[in-house]
């Protein structure tokens, strides 16, 4: 489509051809514009999940931090007024 902004979004992944699309182009796959085909390929994800569960790590130890400071913070101010 020439323009691709002007499709308009009938699902989730679905969209309909609209007067500001315009109408698709159509070609030969790696000749011109046209992108290219491969046969067989699967696509794969994007996300390295190394990173992600080192990620997922640091978020637990941060939570488990924050939740003895918490604990930490209750038992002083528990002090603080017994000792009033």
């Amino acid at each position: 489509f020439p323009n691709e902004n002007g499709l308009e979004a009938v699902s989730g992944t679905a969209w309909v051809q609209t007067g500001e699309s315009g109408t698709p182009l159509i070609g030969v796959p790696g000749s011109g514009t046209c992108g290219t085909l491969s046969s067989g390929v699967l696509e794969s994800s994007n996300v390295d999940i190394t990173s992600e569960l080192v990620n997922l790590m640091t978020a637990q130890r941060n939570y488990q931090a924050n939740t003895k400071v918490i604990a930490t913070s209750t038992q002083l101010d528990d002090a603080l007024f017994q000792a009033m």
